[in-house]
């Protein structure tokens, strides 16, 4: 059975060039998820997480995680092609 959610939506994210946003959409499919990444400023943009590892479309962006060996970090989303 496909999981409805992975917990991705209203994830923190900045892009490499100093954009903050938020991940406002999650689209959980076999073998991969793709996000929808909302900036507070400039167009929507879109990464796919695929479960070997890899990612398509947008690069240079990181999500906030809350708790990287216990206080915040800023994580690559995907691989950074």
């Amino acid at each position: 059975m496909i999981p409805k959610s992975l917990g991705w939506l209203g994830k923190q994210v900045r892009s490499a060039d100093g954009r903050l946003g938020s991940i406002t959409n999650e689209f959980v499919g076999l073998g991969f998820v793709t996000l929808t990444l909302t900036p507070e400023s400039g167009a929507d943009e879109v990464v796919t997480l695929l479960s070997n590892g890899g990612s398509n479309g947008s690069s240079g962006w990181q999500w906030l995680c809350d708790s990287f060996s216990g206080e915040p970090f800023w994580v690559p989303l995907g691989n950074q092609h």
